[in-house]
């Protein structure tokens, strides 16, 4: 399984560019600790936000004819921001 992983990896870096590869790993896991308590609901949400964030990135890309991988990046990066946002103003409204 390891292996497998490795694998997957050198190709997708070799595929679509270490920007790209770097921001599906760590934007997803981000944006999902803002909600998530437990590691295994971390997991289920990060794969959520990237897939939600890869369709809305090539959905954006194949509307403005725009590279894919730098509008996948910004719509994770949006993503994180909005999360963040929201998160900062549901505390306020707790306290």
């Amino acid at each position: 399984m390891i292996l497998f992983m490795a694998l997957t990896l050198v190709v997708s870096l070799r595929m679509v560019g270490i920007v790209l590869v770097i921001s599906l790993l760590s934007v997803p896991q981000q944006t999902a600790a803002i909600f998530c308590r437990t590691f295994r609901s971390m997991m289920l949400c990060a794969g959520l936000f990237a897939f939600s964030g890869i369709v809305c990135g090539l959905w954006g890309a194949a509307l403005q004819d725009l590279p894919g991988g730098a509008c996948i990046t910004i719509c994770m990066i949006l993503q994180y921001g909005l999360c963040r946002f929201i998160k900062a103003i549901k505390t306020r409204k707790i306290s």
